[in-house]
């Protein structure tokens, strides 16, 4: 079986890059042709654009741009990680189509590629090009709102009435699905959490770290006081 997957593969985010491996990795396992699709939203892609500023306004814009620039500073190492996930050639939103037949599925996941706020309501994470309504499936995609706005929702309907098959990764995706569509979504795991430990160890780089560290996802003010402060209170005890 040839499998597409379409997500959100180019953007300097771990997270992204993670779930986009695990579920080609996951899928090949099960000893499928597997490929991503190379297709980039715009809106995404290229935060500062002139349309992008005037769909956000001033505020938005300049946080997506800060965003990007940010990010941009992963670039070497999520590229170096993509070494390990194969893509299609690149698409764009006018001949993407020309796709609808090479695969047999095409799988949607797994981030948050119905987020209209996002895409700018990119109908191409729909699957809107596929004709065939068999070869539609979505694995954990998220909506990344609790609600769609009105304007969206017929759209949203039809399209996602198409899918074959579909699964969410939140409640809320499953609940709006439900509310649109009348459909039952399965809620599933992120796939990063379907490998196996040694599958992520193949693809491990030890960091070239030479000095006593301690790690933390995330970082607030608070957070660096009380670390400072307990690193202090360790070396009065003896500990080096």
């Amino acid at each position: 079986m040839r499998i597409g997957i379409l997500t959100f593969h180019k953007v300097n985010n771990y997270g992204a890059v993670l779930q986009n491996f695990a579920l080609q990795k996951v899928l090949s396992n099960f000893r499928c042709e597997v490929e991503t699709i190379d297709y980039r939203n715009n809106f995404i892609y290229r935060p500062y654009g002139l349309k992008v500023l005037k769909k956000k306004g001033l505020g938005g814009y300049v946080l997506g741009v800060g965003g990007y620039i940010t990010y941009s500073f992963r670039g070497r190492s999520t590229n170096k990680f993509r070494s390990h996930i194969k893509f299609s050639e690149p698409v764009t939103r006018s001949n993407i189509g020309h796709l609808a037949d090479r695969y047999d599925v095409f799988i949607i996941g797994s981030d948050q590629v119905w987020n209209y706020k996002l895409t700018d309501f990119d109908k191409t994470y729909l699957l809107d090009f596929v004709d065939d309504k068999r070869k539609k499936a979505s694995y954990a995609a998220s909506f990344g709102v609790k609600e769609i706005e009105e304007k969206y929702q017929q759209d949203y309907s039809k399209l996602l009435g198409d899918f074959q098959y579909l699964s969410v990764r939140e409640q809320t995706g499953a609940n709006i699905i439900k509310n649109l569509t009348g459909r039952d979504a399965k809620v599933v795991l992120d796939p990063c959490l379907l490998l196996d430990d040694n599958e992520w160890l193949n693809v491990e780089v030890t960091p070239n770290v030479r000095y006593k560290y301690i790690y933390a996802k995330r970082f607030r003010l608070v957070d660096i006081i009380e670390i400072q402060f307990t690193i202090n209170i360790l070396k009065k005890v003896g500990f080096s």
